[in-house]
């Protein structure tokens, strides 16, 4: 019951802000001609795609198995908060990539100066919320977390090469790593237990 009353919140928030075309398209309908692969987008038309994909369908298996193996919640509930980890990687990817971006490339990348950015790939993040009272701050959780961040201080140190800006292989690597990485580091929060874990979990 606990679980089903702290994702209700967060799962309303995406819900509201992703279905209603409130920056005149909706984001949910978007994303999920995206994964039906009904969009020039994933139809050859993004080489990093398909990364973003498998990212996405792992961090959302791996976390609801976590969720029903260690924390003895159903499937469905599993699933959902799943959702939000997996939702959360994409959306924090986009929020950077999109804001960095266009900087270096305000023509073709415009993202970072549209309210729809931040609120749309926000909402997303903020999905993930929903399952806060599960994660562990682990030193693997920070450790993920820096390498993270250095990736995007070399890949702006490079440049920022995109690959629709044929940057060739290091933009191709650089794109799929951070975005591995932005999964990750979401996933790190469920998947790594140490002794000196800091619990968020209200204890009893």
């Amino acid at each position: 019951m606990a679980t089903r009353i702290s994702a209700i919140g967060p799962v309303a928030v995406f819900l509201f802000v992703n279905v209603p075309p409130w920056f005149g398209f909706s984001y949910l309908l978007v994303v999920f001609r995206w994964a039906t692969f009904q969009d020039a987008l994933t139809l050859g038309g993004n080489l990093v795609f398909p990364v973003t994909y498998a990212s996405a369908l792992l961090t959302l298996a791996a976390s609801a198995y976590l969720f029903r193996k260690r924390n003895g919640l159903s499937w469905i509930s599993s699933l959902v908060l799943g959702s939000g980890l997996a939702a959360a990687g994409a959306g924090l990817f986009e929020i950077i990539w999109q804001g960095v971006g266009y900087v270096f490339y305000p023509t073709q990348i415009t993202g970072g100066i549209w309210l729809a950015n931040y609120v749309l790939n926000g909402s997303w993040i903020f999905l993930s919320f929903g399952s806060i009272q599960y994660w562990k701050i682990s030193r693997s959780f920070l450790a993920t977390g820096i390498i993270f961040i250095a990736g995007w201080v070399g890949w702006i140190a490079l440049g920022f090469p995109q690959v629709f800006m044929s940057g060739g292989l290091v933009a191709l690597v650089m794109n799929s790593s951070q975005k591995i990485l932005s999964f990750v580091l979401f996933l790190s929060l469920m998947i790594f237990r140490n002794k000196s874990a800091t619990t968020l979990r209200s204890k009893p």
